[in-house]
């Protein structure tokens, strides 16, 4: 896993080119929340605070749920 998403605009040790040529924004133009859960598993989240772009409301979303799959 990355330890941040801009490392995925770094050049690749094999092919000397980036994963990605820039990280998008959310719908609303704001960064997205990156978070290593568990390097080990390799789970991680990506989230968003949503249209009103206030964190801890209703409108807050992340990738993977939580719960998902429970």
């Amino acid at each position: 896993l990355p330890k941040s998403l801009d490392e995925l605009t770094q050049p690749s040790p094999k092919s000397n080119e980036p994963f990605m040529k820039s990280i998008p924004l959310d719908p609303w133009k704001e960064q997205y929340e990156y978070k290593i859960v568990n390097a080990r598993t390799r789970e991680y989240t990506i989230s968003t605070a949503g249209e009103d772009r206030q964190w801890g409301t209703d409108d807050d979303m992340t990738y993977p749920e939580k719960d998902a799959g429970k």
